[in-house]
């Protein structure tokens, strides 16, 4: 999975931020930089100028520069030779041609700036489209797409559709990047975050990163929004490196210490032969092997989201632990410990696909 921060060349004050946000990136696993020559509040020649400055910072921390570019400015690039020499001097890895572009201008960006990574939109690219496009442009352009950021609330696209548009790259082999909002510094105008996906927008990142992971629509996630925020970068980077998920839960008003010690202060994990009323960790089951021996005390219903570690009355069961996931009534042979909180319910259909994690009490 490639990741990728973005940062646009806005102003001045971008180059000031710019240089401990790519080292922070860069410590975090990112490898690439997004980064766009049409905003259409800036002038061409100014983004030019601050992208050129990006460039070199992005180049000393060895991450690769992708350009969104797209309309009248590429035939203002290619119809003034000191543009261009500027976008040579650049060192743009990928050129991503946003809209309203033809095969002649592709090959001619490729020829006079040299770039040969080239991104096309895949939210908006068809079958025909795409085959144009190979088909007719230079061999030596090496492709890939990245699909649009959405800044209208209730504008971005569905997992469906993302699907379909994977399984058409798919046939080609490009890979493809989808985007996830970061809220520590929203973009302008509306300040509602840039996700590919609608459903992202107000989800969190990490839900929004494991969704496109699992449902595998994606080859890359940028976080689309400029300068996130240390934790998010965070968020990320335990992604990247597999840190254990944290999962928040309410301890029950009669749980013990000896049940809360067997859930907390633990990694653990799901077995891969779960029932449809719940995952068994696969954790506790190498402790309950040992004689985990947990006292009976007052039944309570298993609802959905609860903790429950099998008591006494299970003979060599005892002490192995479960997440319920469908309500299963009462059982005399099993204690309720906690409830996950309703903030991480979420969660569960992914530590049923064998992600580990970490159990810590939430807050009240």
């Amino acid at each position: 999975m490639k990741w990728s921060i973005a940062i646009y060349p806005t102003d001045e004050a971008v180059l000031c931020q710019a240089d401990a946000y790519l080292r922070e990136a860069k410590q975090s696993g990112f490898t690439e930089v997004f980064s766009s020559l049409h905003l259409t509040e800036c002038n061409l020649d100014s983004q030019l100028d601050i992208l050129q400055r990006l460039a070199v910072n992005v180049h000393q921390y060895q991450l690769k520069l992708s350009v969104d570019i797209g309309g009248a400015m590429i035939d203002r690039l290619l119809n003034d030779e000191t543009k261009m020499e500027i976008l040579r001097e650049m060192h743009v890895d990928v050129l991503r041609l946003d809209y309203d572009f033809n095969l002649n201008q592709v090959n001619m960006l490729h020829q006079k700036s040299g770039i040969n990574g080239f991104s096309i939109n895949a939210s908006t690219t068809n079958q025909q489209r795409l085959m144009e496009l190979i088909e007719q442009t230079d061999p030596n352009i090496v492709w890939e797409a990245c699909h649009n950021f959405y800044p209208r609330p209730q504008s971005g696209l569905t997992m469906a559709f993302l699907k379909q548009q994977r399984e058409l790259f798919q046939v080609y082999q490009l890979p493809v990047t989808a985007c996830v909002p970061a809220y520590h510094h929203p973009r302008l105008p509306l300040f509602c975050g840039l996700p590919t996906v609608e459903k992202h927008r107000k989800c969190g990142l990490q839900q929004a990163c494991l969704e496109l992971i699992n449902e595998q629509v994606c080859d890359g996630i940028m976080l689309a929004d400029p300068f996130a925020g240390s934790d998010e970068l965070k968020t990320i980077r335990d992604l990247i490196t597999n840190e254990p998920l944290i999962v928040r839960y309410h301890p029950a008003a009669s749980a013990t210490l000896q049940e809360l010690n067997l859930l907390e202060g633990k990694t653990h994990y799901c077995r891969y032969d779960n029932s449809e009323y719940g995952l068994r960790l696969l954790t506790s089951r190498q402790m309950a092997e040992y004689g985990q021996l947990i006292p009976p005390r007052r039944t309570e219903q298993r609802h959905y989201g609860a903790i429950t570690i099998d008591n006494i009355g299970y003979q060599r069961y005892s002490g192995e632990i479960q997440l319920i996931i469908k309500d299963a009534g009462y059982d005399e042979n099993v204690n309720v410990a906690g409830y996950i909180t309703d903030e991480d319910l979420w969660m569960l259909p992914y530590l049923a696909k064998g992600y580990h994690f970490r159990l810590i009490k939430g807050e009240n």
